[in-house]
C-alpha cells in the first residue's frame, strides 16, 4: 500500500535568498595630520552584506577617484598621504558580486612649522666615505643646507652629457635621487657607465618650504592654471574660474608636486 503524504508545508522556511544589500563603512584613523607623509590606517571592517551564502566580503581602494587595491577579502588599507586626500572604498559580496555598497572619508594634511621655510643650498656631491671595493667607486653622497639639519627635499639626476650636448634640460632627466624626505643628505649609487657624467638639481619640496620648483626665479619657472595644467598663467583672470597657482619648470618638467 502506498500512502502520500498530503501535509501543508507553505509555512515552513524556504531556503535563504543571497545578498541584495551591502551597507559599507570607512573610517580614517587619524582623521588629519600636522605633516606630510604620516602613516593614515583606513578602515572598512564594519561593512556588512544582508546576506552573502558560501562568500565573503571584498573591497576595492580608490584614493582621489583613483584606484589603488583591486578587489580584496583584506578591510584595512595603509597610506602616507602628502597632500590632503579622499578615499572611497566598494564592498561586494565575492558570491554575488552586483550587490555592492560604498562609503568614502577624507583625511586633511597640514604644514609642519618650519621655521623660515627655505630650503637651504648649496647642493653638494661627495663620494661615500668609508665604502670598500675597487675603483672606480659609484656611492655618492649627495648633501644640502651644510648636511645640518633636516629638510624637505626633492633631488633630481640627469644626464650631464646629453645636457651639454643638446644644451637643454629637456630629455635629460634620468630620475630622483630623494623625493619628498625630510633630510640633508641622500645617497646615490646609479651606476654610471664609462664616459658618462651626472648632475643634479636640489629643491624644498612640501608644503611651505620654498623654493619648491628647481630652477629658482628662473623665469622659465612659470605657472600654470590650477584648472588647466597646460594653460601657462601670470594672473588670476588668464584661469576663468581657476587660480594660477601650479609652478612648473617646463625644461624638465618639475611640477611643484613631484618629482621631477
Amino acid at each position: 500500500m502506498i500512502a502520500a503524504d498530503t501535509t501543508d508545508n507553505s509555512g515552513l522556511a524556504a531556503c535563504p535568498a543571497n545578498c541584495s544589500a551591502v551597507t559599507a563603512t570607512l573610517t580614517a584613523t587619524p582623521s588629519s595630520s600636522n605633516a606630510p607623509g604620516q602613516k593614515v590606517s583606513l578602515d572598512a571592517s564594519g561593512s556588512a552584506a544582508n546576506a552573502c551564502l558560501n562568500g565573503t566580503l571584498q573591497f576595492q581602494w580608490y584614493i582621489n577617484g583613483s584606484m589603488v587595491k583591486d578587489w580584496t577579502d583584506n578591510a584595512f588599507y595603509i597610506d602616507a598621504p602628502d597632500a590632503s586626500a579622499t578615499y572611497l572604498v566598494y564592498a561586494r559580496c565575492s558570491s554575488a558580486q552586483s550587490c555592492i555598497g560604498s562609503a568614502s572619508t577624507s583625511v586633511s594634511v597640514g604644514c609642519p612649522n618650519l621655521g623660515s621655510n627655505l630650503w637651504t643650498g648649496p647642493l653638494t656631491v661627495r663620494k661615500t666615505a668609508g665604502l670598500p671595493g675597487a675603483e672606480p667607486d659609484q656611492n655618492l653622497t649627495i648633501g644640502w643646507n651644510g648636511e645640518g639639519a633636516a629638510q624637505w627635499t626633492d633631488v633630481v639626476r640627469g644626464n650631464l652629457i646629453a645636457l651639454r650636448t643638446n644644451k637643454t634640460f629637456v630629455g635629460s632627466v634620468v630620475g630622483c635621487s630623494l623625493n619628498k624626505l625630510s633630510a640633508s643628505t641622500a645617497a646615490d649609487n646609479y651606476a654610471l657607465a664609462p664616459g658618462g657624467g651626472f648632475y643634479f638639481i636640489g629643491r624644498g619640496a612640501y608644503c611651505n618650504v620654498t623654493p619648491n620648483y628647481y630652477r629658482y626665479e628662473d623665469p622659465k619657472a612659470i605657472k600654470f592654471c590650477s584648472n588647466n595644467n597646460a594653460l601657462p598663467c601670470f594672473v588670476n583672470a588668464t584661469c576663468g574660474t581657476g587660480t594660477c597657482t601650479v609652478t612648473k619648470d617646463p625644461q624638465i618638467n618639475g611640477e611643484a608636486s613631484t618629482c621631477p
